[in-house]
């Protein structure tokens, strides 16, 4: 079998759930069946202008492996504009007479580029993942209301323009029932999760039911090591790992740590915070570093780590005491969690439902209402505690698996026609 996988941005460079399973799927096929497995990684030239030649949009960075700049992307209506970048794809997608097509994103190829290649390609099986949920919310995908913060389980139009009271009201619905129509398009869907699952066919009007493939929980490569039991001079480090963005929630940990430290609950000096992950928003960067600076100020230690890599996970796990996942939004599964947890760290983590289907609350796992500072304060002083004490135990409710059977996964239920 021939795959072809289409993902957003470099793993290496935002290390997010959609980028490191399409990397390592592409990996596990061209295991497989060999070097004519390709994939193809679009980005955009304001967020990533590579250093290629003027006449070419596309730079080979591995054998198989392709980064296309994209250099006319429409964020709004997600159209590419870019025709000749375009042209120049499909004809290398066509000269690996791929057996199967996975797109993992469409932001960066465009949708306009399914149509191409279902047209350029009739005879791939053409798959696509959902990893979030842009084709439901205008939102970003983050399924979160901008006026009052709150959840949208089943999207409304009326809620949708509260949010966006720009656009007309119909505009909405069209937009529903054109998503759908694109997703329709493909011979197989999938998703990470039940959540998600069912996020997505409550909101969407698809002509075909959506396969669940979970991400995992992978088991580890080496085993993860315990840390020594802290003790009353120890200063435990408080870490966020992740793609650093308002919706993450680290103002919601910097507030919650800071009053943690401002009403005596726990000392400045025995607390540390280190947020690692890129800040790709220069907006955001700027107010989070002048919100670092101010917490410094007050001596709680606190650092921007910048990016890191999925192949220096461990030295970075290596670094910290508890992990916190803070989202403000209902995340489509999170594998942050579930690398806190192989490493063997306390996690704390907000209640949405995608981490609950594989992970319960247990010594060293703590959950807290998403959004509340109060309830985190709470996780916070609890998950210090159980690291005091030494406490761990593995809080996964479903078995381990391995990057091998995720690949076996796909290619059972959707790479191949049922």
């Amino acid at each position: 079998m021939k795959l072809a996988t289409l993902c957003y941005l470099h793993p290496h460079k935002v290390p997010g759930g959609q980028q490191r399973i399409a990397y390592d799927l592409f990996q596990q096929a061209a295991k497989k069946f060999g070097r004519e497995n390709s994939l193809f990684i679009a980005s955009d030239f304001d967020s990533e202008p590579l250093k290629t030649a003027q006449s070419s949009r596309m730079v080979e960075v591995g054998a198989g492996e392709f980064v296309y700049v994209c250099r006319g992307y429409d964020f709004r209506f997600f159209t590419n504009f870019d025709y000749p970048g375009e042209l120049e794809m499909i004809r290398l997608l066509e000269s690996f007479r791929p057996d199967v097509i996975h797109m993992h994103h469409f932001l960066g190829f465009g949708l306009d580029f399914i149509s191409f290649m279902r047209a350029r390609l009739p005879d791939s099986r053409l798959v696509f993942t959902v990893h979030e949920f842009l084709s439901i919310c205008h939102n970003n995908g983050h399924l979160r209301r901008k006026h009052d913060g709150g959840i949208c389980g089943k999207v409304h139009a009326v809620d949708c323009q509260q949010c966006f009271p720009q656009e007309r009201l119909d505009y909405f619905e069209h937009r529903k029932v054109f998503f759908g129509e694109m997703l329709s398009k493909f011979d197989g869907l999938s998703t990470v999760s039940e959540f998600a699952r069912h996020t997505i066919e409550e909101n969407l009007p698809l002509r075909k039911r959506v396969q669940v493939i979970s991400n995992g929980p992978l088991r580890p490569r080496e085993q993860a090591v315990r840390k020594r039991k802290f003790g009353s001079t120890d200063r435990c480090v408080i870490g966020f790992i992740g793609q650093v963005h308002p919706v993450k929630g680290v103002d919601l940990l910097l507030d919650a740590v800071s009053e943690l430290v401002a009403d005596g609950t726990v000392e400045a000096r025995r607390i540390e915070v280190q947020i690692f992950g890129n800040l790709i928003d220069p907006a955001y960067r700027e107010k989070l570093e002048a919100r670092v600076a101010h917490t410094n100020g007050q001596s709680l230690k606190t650092t921007l780590r910048g990016v890191y890599s999925p192949t220096n996970l461990s030295s970075v796990f290596s670094d910290v005491d508890i992990v916190v996942v803070p989202s403000m939004w209902p995340e489509s599964y999170c594998l942050t969690a579930d690398e806190a947890i192989l490493a063997k760290k306390t996690l704390v983590c907000a209640n949405f439902p995608a981490v609950r289907e594989r992970i319960k609350e247990s010594k060293g796992t703590f959950f807290f209402e998403s959004g509340s500072t109060k309830d985190l304060k709470r996780a916070l002083v609890e998950a210090i505690t159980s690291l005091e004490k030494g406490e761990w135990e593995n809080p996964f409710s479903v078995q381990l698996s391995t990057p091998e059977a995720l690949y076996e996964s796909y290619e059972s239920q959707l790479y191949r026609e049922v």
